[in-house]
């Protein structure tokens, strides 16, 4: 991930915001496309975790 994946996130987060308390409904295409190409980013690299050592 780098910054500007980062920043993808906090712009879809502060949209969700506007809907939600503002009643803000358009949609910005541009914005989804990024949206899903940095979810599908960040869901390859979970993929690649080792999944934790159990506790006990």
């Amino acid at each position: 991930m780098c910054k500007a994946d980062i920043q993808i996130f906090i712009r879809a987060h502060n949209e969700r915001n506007l809907a939600e308390y503002e009643g803000r409904t358009e949609i910005d295409d541009e914005l989804l496309a990024a949206l899903i190409r940095c979810t599908k980013k960040l869901e390859a690299n979970v993929a690649k975790l080792a999944p934790p050592e159990a506790k006990g």
